[in-house]
């Protein structure tokens, strides 16, 4: 079976036999630009991903809420990558993985029941005190279905899972009885009605 992968770097990598990953030529220059332009946004960037100079840039991402939200309604569980077991990880995603992994990152797959839309990987990196940003990383499978019509199929979902939970509102909101409650408040037995929250008093 073929195994389609999609990887979301922002800056080209070298993979070495060895599984190896570099981009340390084009970190090397590229640093050295960001310091005599004095690009104090990119040097900024750089002391929140815990780079210094000479040392390998960050080739990630951050996701986008849209892509966030997209990818998990089709990918709802999580799992650390080394407890992940819905099926083989490719080896240049592994290698990514690596790389992340040597940068910092927590990597994570998000997932659903084996056979179904592709695995992501993701990685988290703690940015700044209390805050960790969410990179792309890689995205496989035997399809990989274009992003674009997962958003659609997200959409759709949404839709219906929204349209859902509206009707069985609306059940529970045509059968309520303002009487008995009331009745009920001042009985001390409104428990029996946990999901509204009555108050009268005051």
């Amino acid at each position: 079976m073929t195994v389609h992968i999609e990887s979301f770097e922002e800056i080209g990598l070298d993979v070495g036999d060895d599984g190896t990953v570099y981009n340390d030529a084009e970190s090397q220059e590229a640093m050295q630009l960001i310091e005599s332009l004095g690009l104090e946004g990119q040097k900024s960037l750089q002391q929140r991903r815990h780079e210094a100079p000479g040392e390998t840039r960050n080739p990630y991402r951050v996701i986008t809420m849209e892509e966030r939200r997209v990818y998990k309604i089709h990918l709802p569980e999580t799992s650390g990558l080394a407890n992940y077991d819905g099926g083989p990880i490719p080896l240049r995603v592994l290698q990514i993985a690596a790389h992340a992994t040597e940068m910092g990152m927590e990597c994570e797959v998000w997932h659903t029941t084996p056979g179904h839309p592709d695995p992501l990987l993701v990685g988290l990196l703690n940015e700044r005190p209390g805050r960790a940003n969410t990179f792309i990383l890689a995205r496989w499978g035997s399809i990989l279905v274009p992003f674009a019509e997962l958003r659609e199929q997200a959409i759709q979902k949404a839709k219906e899972l929204l349209a859902a939970k509206v009707a069985s509102a609306r059940s529970v909101i045509d059968g309520f009885n303002v009487d008995a409650a009331v009745t009920l408040h001042f009985q001390g037995k409104n428990e029996h009605a946990p999901w509204i929250h009555l108050t009268i008093e005051g």
